[in-house]
């Protein structure tokens, strides 16, 4: 179950996502090994949904963009160029400089953003440096 952080911006534990995503961004914490098949199914609900942002960070942010990429090469084949754009952070400062930078975009340009998570102790940290940015 996602939980609304305030308007437009909800967060949820990546193995309890169990509802329909619509989000425009999705920013994921990716610090633990995860079954390819859940992560397969995120994507193509993702994917099916108007979200073609997806930015990672975490100990397995590189292998899940990979991921990503290969799922939008795999729903889109042939095409020359990604619909997906994909970012792996090896920083948290910087994924949560994107995060921000999201945030604040959505005043103009009205988007859900989605911060989804497999480490809750990463998931309060990157919160907690947000916070100072608002």
């Amino acid at each position: 179950m996602a939980a609304r952080l305030n308007d437009q911006f909800y967060s949820a534990d990546l193995h309890s996502v169990k509802t329909v995503l619509r989000p425009s961004h999705c920013f994921f914490i990716t610090e633990h090994v995860c079954d390819k098949a859940l992560i397969h199914k995120l994507a193509l609900q993702l994917f099916r949904g108007q979200c073609k942002n997806f930015e990672f960070y975490g100990a397995r942010c590189s292998e899940r963009e990979l991921e990503f990429d290969e799922f939008d090469i795999m729903l889109h084949p042939g095409d020359d160029e990604d619909i997906a754009l994909t970012s792996a952070w090896k920083s948290m400062d910087q994924f949560v400089d994107a995060l921000d930078f999201a945030l604040s975009i959505r005043k103009i340009v009205p988007l859900d953003v989605f911060l989804l998570y497999d480490d809750t102790k990463t998931y309060q940290n990157v919160l907690q440096k947000l916070e100072k940015f608002r």
